[in-house]
């Protein structure tokens, strides 16, 4: 999926995935028989796994795990911040709209640690 979703800075575009080659791609299928939509080169996990160093302070740790777990939340927020791109009138309409936070766009995409 990200391949799919990245935008050429230059065009403001979503690059066309056909473009790039994915080395020795994998095949997944999922539990429920379907093919895994996007071609990968690394073994395709249900969740991230999350780890953190011994170093790491565990309330670090703690936060950025909450922080990531958060991120079902911003799925649908690049949809809307290029389609605000679109709308906009001029360049500081879209700046605005590259500039505001997730929450701007949906609320549920907060970021709440310190």
């Amino acid at each position: 999926g990200q391949v799919e979703r990245t935008i050429d800075p230059s065009t403001g575009k979503i690059i066309d995935p056909f473009l790039l080659k994915v080395i020795s791609p994998h095949i997944h299928v999922m539990d429920d028989g379907n093919l895994f939509p996007f071609l990968h080169s690394t073994p395709a996990f249900p969740e991230w796994p999350f780890y953190a160093k011994e170093t790491v302070d565990r309330d670090v740790a703690e936060e950025v795990m909450m922080a990531m777990l958060s991120f079902k939340n911003h799925d649908h927020v690049g949809l809307a911040i290029e389609t605000c791109r679109k709308a906009a009138g001029n360049d500081r309409e879209k700046e605005l709209c590259e500039t505001q936070p997730p929450v701007y766009f949906d609320p549920r995409a907060r970021c709440d640690t310190t």
